[in-house]
């Protein structure tokens, strides 16, 4: 999936050099020399794996949402070699399906679904090593960290299970559904809970390390850099905190709704509409860098990869370069 993606968005370069500075139907505005829009789509009801002896153990590790803390969607070190065949396939709902992507660290698969169950999966063969299922429903991406595995659910809580056995380790309760897959940093998992209060916890204990009450109905999982911690709200505000006290560092407004998770690349915060548009923003200050109309609203991650910044529009695959959105300043 992700190499059509990718020779599709070769194709949209070519076509946006030779119809001028975006292309014939991008309109935007810049006002500073920036990168330009991959998504993964979720999985239904089974899980399929492509083999490709150019993909090894380790390489090829996703261990979270978007493949890092920074929501780069990208990983250096994966190469992929064509044509993909079908190694196996194992069925991962229980009278219920998934939306969401798996994670993927030291030869295990994790798979959450809506039913509630997260699945380790052996990558090699497709058998299942253990299950472990909990009280509320799940369609986020689990973690991976050390030897954990992290999963969010609708019945409030973050878990942490041992990744080797599928046993309890801890669990934190919010009190509120939970639509925001964790993102993990030095020891700490960051996400937010419906009611919009952003929390900060301990990944080895679950100890509670902050909370910090962010008015505003949040589907938009935080992106963590050395020093913040980025979120989008329903009410159409980016906003940053202090990594360390969850303190706030800066909050903008984009007049229309964030579902999508922002991304942080090249000291700038990135982060897709509701309303079509990419937007790029300091990420000390919250100053705007530039606007990207991508024509359809933006409703998933991003991934950043030499140069350019592909996305998934509710229409249609959408890239731009950085070359082509500096000769159009």
């Amino acid at each position: 999936m992700t190499p059509a993606c990718l020779s599709y968005t070769s194709r949209c370069r070519v076509e946006s050099e030779r119809q001028g500075p975006c292309g014939r139907d991008s309109r935007r505005t810049n006002t500073r020399a920036g990168l330009g829009p991959l998504a993964v789509p979720g999985l239904a009801l089974a899980l399929t794996i492509a083999a490709t002896n150019a993909l090894h153990a380790g390489d090829a590790d996703w261990p979270a949402y978007q493949h890092d803390p920074l929501h780069s969607g990208y990983n250096s070190a994966a190469r992929l070699r064509l044509p993909l065949e079908t190694a196996w396939t194992t069925p991962i709902g229980n009278e219920g399906w998934t939306s969401a992507s798996p994670a993927l660290a030291d030869g295990t698969i994790y798979a959450s679904g809506l039913h509630g169950e997260l699945r380790a999966i052996d990558r090699a063969t497709g058998a299942e090593k253990w299950r472990f299922a909990s009280e509320g429903s799940s369609y986020l991406v689990p973690a991976v960290s050390g030897n954990k595995v992290y999963f969010a659910s609708t019945d409030g809580r973050l878990t942490a299970l041992d990744a080797s056995i599928g046993e309890l380790v801890w669990s934190f309760e919010t009190g509120s559904n939970i639509h925001t897959s964790p993102a993990i940093r030095d020891g700490t998992v960051y996400f937010a809970s419906n009611e919009g209060a952003v929390y900060a916890v301990d990944a080895q204990t679950g100890a509670l390390v902050w909370r910090r009450a962010n008015p505003g109905y949040v589907l938009s999982s935080p992106a963590v850099d050395e020093a913040r911690v980025y979120i989008g709200t329903m009410e159409g505000d980016l906003v940053a905190l202090d990594r360390s006290t969850g303190e706030p560092a800066w909050r903008v407004s984009l007049g229309t709704r964030i579902r999508s998770a922002p991304t942080v690349a090249g000291g700038s915060v990135l982060v897709g509409g509701q309303d079509g548009f990419l937007r790029a923003f300091e990420s000390g200050t919250g100053n705007p860098l530039w606007s990207f109309d991508c024509g359809a609203p933006l409703f998933d991650g991003l991934a950043v990869a030499s140069g350019a910044v592909v996305t998934i529009t509710a229409h249609m695959l959408r890239s731009a370069r950085r070359t082509s959105l500096l000769r159009s300043c």
